[in-house]
């Protein structure tokens, strides 16, 4: 007799997977009726089992890739990818002592965005430095206050205007590069020596290295909520 109750019951991993990505509003329903096609059918176990798989992938797949999953998917990858390559620039200004990497015009002609498809970043990167990161490195004052300045603004915007989500991203790139907008115009305005660059190099990195991880969260959270 347990041989013949273990037939009806569905196999366990892909029941879980149900109950994980559903949504509770319908998650009872599907996995009672797809419990009970399954504990009604005459075919052998084997087959019963394959055909409950391919009925829990097609089902999480529908109700788990969504339009909203899939821009939030792409919003965090993009914010992830971001963040690590503002770390490793960031550490490359910290630790670099190769003084031929420093030669370049970009570093003070306003035109600095040529760093990051310069070829000394990017072997930097492979070369993975990470273990040199210290914390310290990313201690800065004025993009703390940044921080604070950007997120207040940002959230007593999109109350007091009741900003729509596409308005919501928008604000945030704008408070987010503001600094790197600001350093890139006063290198192009002022004749800046590159000994003396360094502090504004610093707050147009570390600023956005703080605020991407605070923008993407409160972005992701209201993304949810949004009717794509």
């Amino acid at each position: 007799m347990s041989n013949n109750n273990q037939k009806h019951c569905p196999p366990t991993l892909p029941m879980w997977l149900l109950n994980l990505l559903l949504p509770d509003s319908v998650k009872d329903d599907i996995t009672g009726d797809l419990t009970e096609e399954y504990s009604r059918s005459t075919d052998t176990l084997l087959n019963k089992n394959k055909w409950f798989w391919s009925q829990t992938i097609s089902t999480c797949w529908r109700f788990t890739m969504t339009k909203q999953n899939l821009a939030s998917l792409g919003l965090a990858i993009i914010s992830i990818l971001t963040l690590g390559i503002i770390m490793h620039a960031i550490l490359f200004l910290s630790v670099a002592d190769d003084p031929a990497s420093f030669h370049n015009a970009y570093w003070t002609d306003g035109n600095f965005h040529q760093f990051f498809f310069d070829a000394p970043l990017w072997q930097f990167i492979s070369e993975n430095n990470l273990s040199r990161l210290s914390f310290d490195m990313f201690i800065h004052l004025p993009s703390m206050a940044w921080l604070a300045i950007a997120l207040c603004g940002f959230i007593v915007l999109k109350k007091q205007l009741h900003l729509s989500f596409t308005y919501q991203l928008i604000l945030a790139a704008s408070l987010l590069m503001l600094p790197y907008i600001g350093g890139v115009t006063y290198f192009r305005l002022t004749d800046v020596a590159l000994n003396q660059a360094g502090p504004i190099l610093a707050l147009m990195l570390i600023s956005a290295f703080y605020l991407i991880l605070p923008f993407t969260h409160l972005l992701l959270k209201e993304l949810k909520s949004v009717d794509l």
